[in-house]
């Protein structure tokens, strides 16, 4: 489906007067714009440029050759480019470019978000797999829905490739704008912190707000823990209904600092919360083999104490369950009818506990944070009765502090460790994997349950072809990523289709 919105330079002023945020404007041409891009290359005679300065570049660079591509309309907040470029073309100077990014193209699209249920999921970990189960639920229960995360954007029967977890505005409220037009009702979409910091998500008002989880991630951007939990709190102040509900997992809370602690609860004051766990909750739910046991305690949500198989393996995974039930639940009064019948049926999620083959036993998952790597390794240590042979790395030009701590953790459950690349990036693969063995203790990184093997195909063979007798072979990092990122490169590269390739040579 091809959707044409469009608004005039002066319907844009003044719509972002309406919001305070314009200091000086001048239009000269008033042809009608359809979107904003932040790459001039995709400006056309159609489309307005939108300049910040980014983590490493300022997009007010690129104004010529936005100008070159016919651009109608510039929107600027470094009032020293209107004098150099801004002459023969229309301009508008703000005070903020990221939040006018997302304000403009939610005015362009009409503000689709208002005419849907919007669910918004946010977390260290954890934030795909509940939307993914939230919007196979519902897919199963026969209704149409849209979401949108880090395994793409679906709306109805559609699929669209997703470069980032919450996309950029000129995306995110075009596809809003589509499942509109589809007459689609639900949303189910993964939140970042980066999103919530660059103000992505500016004009959209959550009917649901989730917390999966909260640990060490992303400190390359926030610096500070408090930074990053100040993040993804934010948006339950800005951007939840005054009738809206947050849902969280009690024990996250419970984890956390008194500093984050007391953050939390002054997020949720005059909020109506519901909070899940085994005990002094609002909703209980108890884990035993593959069977959830669900029952109230505080909010009328359930008529009974019920329980359902579940087809996923863990505690963990099986909490970003819970959560998905209790959207399911809270979103749609006739869930009550489907659940049991609708859960069962539920698939893998791609590289999240992906089950690749059981005899032997290889896993793949997305874990690259602490966190994920210590609930990954001790549900596995407790479903498989073997030694667990790991292969992982750590990404490159990321959060550098966590490497550290990743290998203390994998150190204490894993028998055998094969350290390898995930995306280097710009930084020299060997010194992202040194930077994990300083987290090993002298005797592990003397001996020969210690493997450097920094080519990641070699090292999935390697542990396949010849560990794979005696241990349960887990592949963690890269989950479903079909692409492996070097300094000047990105190449295809998927850890289930290398681990397929190298169970089929046993």
């Amino acid at each position: 489906m091809t959707l044409k919105y469009s608004k005039t330079p002066k319907q844009i002023v003044e719509f972002l007067q309406k919001h305070n945020l314009v200091i000086d404007y001048c239009i000269v041409d008033e042809s009608p714009i359809s979107n904003v891009f932040a790459d001039s290359s995709m400006v056309d005679k159609s489309n307005a440029f939108i300049c910040y300065k980014g983590v490493n570049t300022d997009l007010h660079k690129f104004i010529p050759q936005a100008i070159d591509n016919s651009c109608p309309l510039l929107i600027i907040e470094n009032q020293k480019y209107r004098q150099i470029y801004c002459q023969n073309v229309s301009f508008i100077l703000v005070k903020d470019s990221r939040k006018s990014w997302s304000l403009i193209c939610s005015f362009i699209h009409n503000h689709p978000q208002d005419k849907l249920y919007m669910v918004g999921i946010t977390g260290t970990n954890g934030k795909t797999s509940t939307v993914n189960m939230i919007s196979n639920i519902y897919t199963l229960s026969n209704m149409a829905i849209a979401s949108i995360g880090t395994l793409g954007i679906r709306i109805a029967d559609k699929f669209i490739e997703n470069r980032h977890t919450t996309p950029d505005p000129n995306i995110l409220f075009n596809c809003l704008a589509e499942a509109v037009e589809s007459e689609i009702k639900y949303i189910f979409m993964e939140v970042s912190s980066h999103a919530i910091s660059q103000k992505k998500i500016s004009p959209i008002i959550f009917d649901i707000y989730c917390l999966t989880s909260f640990s060490q991630d992303h400190l390359d951007f926030h610096k500070t823990m408090e930074h990053y939990f100040l993040s993804k709190t934010a948006p339950i102040r800005d951007n939840v209904k005054s009738n809206g509900i947050v849902v969280y997992h009690r024990d996250t809370i419970k984890s956390l600092s008194n500093n984050l602690q007391r953050i939390w609860y002054q997020s949720i004051e005059n909020k109506k919360t519901i909070s899940i766990g085994n005990k002094n909750v609002d909703i209980r739910y108890q884990f035993d083999g593959n069977i959830i046991t669900i029952e109230n305690s505080k909010f009328q949500l359930l008529n009974q104490k019920f329980q359902i198989a579940s087809p996923f393996i863990g505690n963990y995974s099986n909490s970003n369950l819970v959560l998905a039930i209790i959207i399911y639940l809270l979103s749609d009064p006739r869930a009550n009818d489907h659940i049991k019948d609708v859960i069962p049926q539920l698939q893998q999620i791609p590289g999240r506990m992906e089950l690749i083959s059981k005899k032997p036993v290889v896993i793949v998952d997305y874990a690259h944070t602490p966190d994920a790597i210590s609930n990954l390794l001790i549900t596995v240590k407790s479903y498989f009765n073997q030694r667990i042979c790991l292969v992982f790395g750590c990404g490159g030009d990321r959060d550098k502090s966590k490497r550290k701590v990743m290998g203390e953790i994998s150190e204490k459950h894993a028998s055998l460790i094969i350290l390898t690349n995930d995306n280097p990036r710009g930084e020299d693969p060997l010194d992202i994997i040194q930077d994990i063995r300083m987290g090993l203790s002298p005797n592990f990184n003397n001996s020969a349950n210690l493997k450097i093997i920094p080519d990641r195909e070699e090292a999935i063979k390697f542990a396949i072809t010849e560990r794979s007798e005696k241990n349960t072979i887990v592949i963690a990092g890269k989950g479903h990523e079909n692409f492996q990122q070097f300094k000047n490169i990105t190449i295809p590269f998927d850890d289930r289709e290398t681990a397929k390739k190298y169970l089929q040579q046993l």
